[in-house]
Parts: structure tokens; sequence; C-alpha cells
């Protein structure tokens, strides 16, 4: 597999022009079923313009919160649907019961719907179905981010699963990876950034050899801890 570029930008930007695959960052909490046809419309026709893949913004159809995957033709390649749920804002929203993996030239795509990166059994179960990218997109409220969702959602996500995950939500964007693929070994391709866009150039055949190189005391000495000091006590990526 080639090296995939992959773009985050606010939805129908113009992305970078080696993007590969793009993803929208959330506008709001999810578009409205009443405004879904429209949008994927919308959608398809960007993914064409630009010739890219495409992962659009959470939306609601058929009273289940859903993302899709857009090939460069426009072609929709099929939806996630979301498994867990927030209750306290989406309980009205049907929980879904099946996962589903999109085989694509730049490797095998996942998708994570809102709080579903949280839930380690999901995506380890993503894993086992041959997952190699896995991008997440969710709608924080301001009362609901800490820093600490970071690390127990696309970080822990990419160091249990040997996975490269590309995290979206309306407070901050990254790009985890295992340590070990990783340049700083930080796990981190990308920093948390507040600018909801970003680029990244990964590969995800290259986290399988780190399975292989995972040294537990030098992520604890050297690794993680020492290399994300400064993000941890509020510094970069804050």
């Amino acid at each position: 597999m080639k090296e995939c570029k992959i773009a985050v930008v606010p939805p129908f930007e113009k992305p970078d022009p080696a993007s590969d695959l793009v993803v929208f960052s959330p506008a709001k909490d999810y578009i409205p079923e009443y405004d879904t046809k429209n949008y994927l419309s919308q959608c398809m026709e960007y993914a064409m313009k630009y010739a890219v893949y495409l992962v659009p913004s959470v939306f609601s159809a058929f009273d289940y919160l859903c993302m899709t995957l857009i090939d460069r033709e426009g072609n929709i390649l099929g939806a996630q649907r979301a498994v867990h749920l927030n209750s306290l804002s989406l309980s009205h929203f049907r929980k879904a019961e099946n996962l589903k993996i999109f085989p694509t030239e730049l490797g095998a795509i996942a998708l994570c719907v809102d709080v579903d990166i949280y839930h380690p059994f999901q995506v380890r179960m993503l894993k086992m179905m041959g997952a190699q990218l896995l991008v997440s997109a969710q709608h924080l409220q301001n009362r609901d981010y800490n820093r600490g969702r970071i690390l127990s959602g696309p970080w822990n996500a990419a160091q249990q699963n040997n996975l490269t995950v590309v995290s979206v939500s309306n407070k901050r964007c990254c790009v985890t990876a295992p340590c070990e693929a990783t340049e700083d070994k930080s796990g981190f391709v990308v920093y948390p950034t507040p600018t909801l866009e970003l680029t990244a150039s990964v590969d995800v055949t290259a986290s399988a050899p780190a399975i292989f190189d995972y040294s537990l005391p030098g992520l604890t000495a050297h690794g993680f801890v020492k290399q994300n000091a400064e993000y941890l006590m509020g510094g970069k990526g804050r």
C-alpha cells in the first residue's frame, strides 16, 4: 500500500490537492434526517470533484446515528450505525448491532460513530475483522470535553489494537498510531489541534511491526510519559 495523505477540513472546504482521504470536522452534533439526503448528495459531488475518499459528518437516518464512506467516484460504500449512544442527549436514537469494514486501496477502513471509540471491545472486533485505519467522529458539549478523552479514546484504541486512528470532534482533531510507529514514540502522528483542520501522511501497514517491538518499560520511562509530558500538563495540543 502507498502512503495515504489524510486531510481533516470543515465541511465542503477545499482539501490539500494531494489528499487521498478527507474527513469533515463536525459543524454540529449531527445532520438531521430531513437534511440527510441533500447533504449526502453534496458529499458525493465533493468526493468526485476532488477525487478523494470522503468521510462526511455524522448524520441521522432511519432513527440511527450514522457515518459513511464515499469513494472517489462519488459512490456510497456503506454506512456504519452507532452501536453505543450518549444516553443524556441521544437516547432517542436506536442502537445498531452490526459492524462493517470498508476495503479500499488505502487499506481497510472502519468507522466509529460518536462514543463508540470509548468501547474497547468494539474497536477490538473491528481490528479482528481486518480494520487498518479507523475514523472516529463525535460532537462534544463543553462540559464533556477533557484531555483524558483523547487518551482513553483514539490514543488507547491505537495502542491496544495496532491501528492508525483519525479522531475528529468539534473540540480537537488528532491522528494516533502505535507508539513505535510514530516518530517521537508518543503515539501521536498529529497532536490534538483545536483548529479542526489537519493533514497527515500515514502508511497503515507501518504499524504492523510495532507489535513485535513494543517495550512497556520503554513506553513508561522514555516513551509516552516523557514525550507527552507537555501535553498532559496542558501545553502541547491544548
